[in-house]
């Protein structure tokens, strides 16, 4: 899990009003799927974007496509810079180069 000060509330404008205990899960929430736990954060909504300075497992390094799921962009920031450094990828990056063997696209079942 991501220390406590690694994950950063990115509402414009900034929200008002009493914090809330939320735990961050990553897309898949496996049952240890969890970037951070009990973080305090003011007047969170579906849609918002939460800043995660260190990703640990969850940065390229160590991504997959688990479930067929396209891995993020990612992105090197520098003072008030930010730089693409790999694209989103698309399904189609994902099973693009898939092949299905003659046995199973010729037959109905088995």
């Amino acid at each position: 899990m991501t220390r406590a000060s690694s994950i950063v509330q990115r509402s414009r404008p900034p929200r008002r009003g009493r914090p809330r205990t939320y735990d961050v899960v990553g897309p898949v929430c496996e049952s240890g799927d969890f970037l951070a736990k009990d973080r305090s954060f003011v007047g969170l909504r579906e849609g918002d974007l939460l800043l995660v300075r260190d990703a640990g497992a969850y940065g390229m390094v160590m991504a997959s496509n688990y479930n067929s799921r396209p891995r993020p962009a990612e992105v090197m920031v520098k003072g008030g810079r930010h730089y693409l450094t790999r694209p989103r990828e698309t399904i189609e990056d994902v099973i693009g180069r898939e092949e299905v063997p003659d046995f199973l696209a010729n037959s109905a079942g088995g």
